[in-house]
């Protein structure tokens, strides 16, 4: 009789990824990568509404506006996918001429291929947790 090998060693079992392993999807990679315009524009956002109070307050109010931004779409989760899909697929309608045009469709089309995209990635980043 012919001896079976041991199947671990012909197909070792599969060894967790190292520490600085990054998205464990292409979906959460999307929404992180969708995630830092978000960001900054989060922080800029917070320093103009503090510096409209007082000038000396645009720097704390950016802070404050990076922080609150990075705690929202920090995980990449399903929290920063419908955020980034509202103001992406918004973006997209606005800026292909939808509040302009007397037919905005092609704007409406565009704007729900963005959305479409983005939902994907959040599903997809769900279901991998």
């Amino acid at each position: 009789m012919i001896p079976l090998p041991d199947w671990n060693r012909l197909n070792p079992p599969r060894m967790p990824s190292s520490s600085g392993g990054g998205p464990k999807s292409l979906g959460q990679g999307l929404l992180i990568l969708g995630a830092l315009p978000l960001v900054f524009a989060g922080a800029a956002v917070g320093g103009a509404m503090a510096a409209s109070l007082w000038s000396w307050l645009a720097i704390p109010g950016g802070v404050i506006g990076l922080a609150l931004m990075v705690g929202l779409l920090g995980e990449g989760g399903v929290l920063c996918g419908v955020i980034e899909t509202l103001v992406y697929a918004g973006v997209t309608f606005v800026f292909t001429g939808g509040l302009e045009r007397p037919d905005p469709a092609v704007s409406w089309l565009q704007a729900g291929v963005v959305a479409v995209v983005f939902i994907l990635a959040t599903w997809s980043a769900a279901k991998t947790r």
